[in-house]
């Protein structure tokens, strides 16, 4: 069994978790995936397309339920309890007021055809049925101001499309937040942004998970963006977790030769402009049952041609690799991380 990623009393753990959309699986899209949440924390979890970040954080909250199979064994604990073994009705009770996520595209989740203010009162109505419109109104607004949205008595009149990119993944964020929730998912929401505006967005989210002593898991393909702002980062690739620890152990010394791939691709203030970037070649055909990364690995050896069953585990440092690395990086590759007043 694969050991929590940090010593902590967990807020929410994943436990052997593996997914498939298949019924007869060979090998199941989520793999085995193990981690854990401390209470107000800031966790990235990184990898390209396909290496199931997504799927991993909407089966936290069984969105992903009718589409595919938990596998057995598999187990996702938020307050003593399996989530995945909860009823639809169960979920809903910890689905938005405990556990919120946000997605990529803001206006896939948004209704076109509703204000911005008729969105966030119909949530608060959800949560708080209690409420009166007025007090309603009034936490809406103050919703609006949270995610630092200036003249918020206008917007809540706007629709849609009336907002930036930017402005849409703030108002998100405040829907999300409006149950004061002490797990915050962030799925891919900077992606479509301009990189200034993504990493406003950034530095925004950082502020409210330590305003608010909420714990946050953002999900991203881009290992630069996340660096100065997460404590410990997960690396997954096709399924499995690679390597996961300690943000400055993972950029200044992986031990992943993935890991050290995604470095090794991000620019840094001394990369010659006039020169390529490396990248990730394929190297040798795949063979069934090999570690993932097999085909694409400088370093891969016959020993590999069977994959690890679980991560090999240094102190609070895993990594799931027959022959790890042991050298640091050249170019350090987090900048200074980020200090929030």
């Amino acid at each position: 069994m694969n050991k929590p990623f940090k010593n902590c009393r967990s807020l929410l753990e994943i436990k052997n978790f593996s997914y498939t959309f298949s019924e007869n699986c060979t090998r199941p899209e989520v793999d085995n995936v193990s981690f854990n949440l401390c209470p107000n924390e800031f966790i990235g979890i990184i990898g390209e397309s396909g290496s199931g970040k997504s799927v991993t954080a909407k089966a936290i909250l069984q969105l992903n339920s009718s589409r595919g199979t938990f596998l057995p064994g598999s187990k996702i604990l938020y307050g003593g309890e399996n989530l995945l073994h909860l009823n639809e009705e169960k979920i809903r009770k910890i689905r938005g007021r405990e556990i919120s996520i946000v997605f990529q595209d803001p206006m896939v989740y948004l209704n076109p055809t509703a204000t911005i203010g008729a969105q966030i009162d119909e949530t608060l109505r959800l949560h708080f049925p209690n409420y009166t419109s007025a007090k309603r109104y009034e936490k809406a607004i103050e919703l609006l101001h949270t995610v630092e949205l200036s003249d918020a008595k206008s917007l809540y009149h706007r629709y849609p499309h009336e907002l930036s990119g930017g402005m849409r993944q703030r108002v998100m964020i405040a829907i999300a937040l409006s149950p004061n929730p002490r797990v915050f998912i962030a799925d891919e929401i900077t992606t479509a942004l301009d990189v200034s505006v993504g990493q406003d967005i950034l530095i925004l989210l950082k502020k409210l998970q330590k305003n608010l002593a909420m714990s946050v898991i953002f999900i991203t393909h881009d290992l630069s963006i996340i660096t100065q702002f997460a404590s410990r980062v997960i690396v997954m690739y096709k399924g499995r977790v690679m390597e996961q620890g300690n943000t400055q152990d993972i950029c200044f010394s992986p031990k992943h030769p993935y890991t050290k791939g995604l470095i090794d691709s991000i620019p840094t203030m001394v990369t010659d402009p006039n020169s390529r970037l490396p990248v990730i070649k394929v190297l040798r055909d795949k063979i069934e049952g090999a570690c993932p990364f097999y085909h694409k690995c400088s370093f891969a050896k016959d020993t590999c041609k069977v994959t690890p069953k679980q991560l090999t585990w240094e102190e609070n440092r895993g990594y799931l690799c027959h022959f790890p690395l042991n050298q640091e990086q050249e170019v350090l590759c987090p900048p200074t991380p980020l200090s929030l007043k």
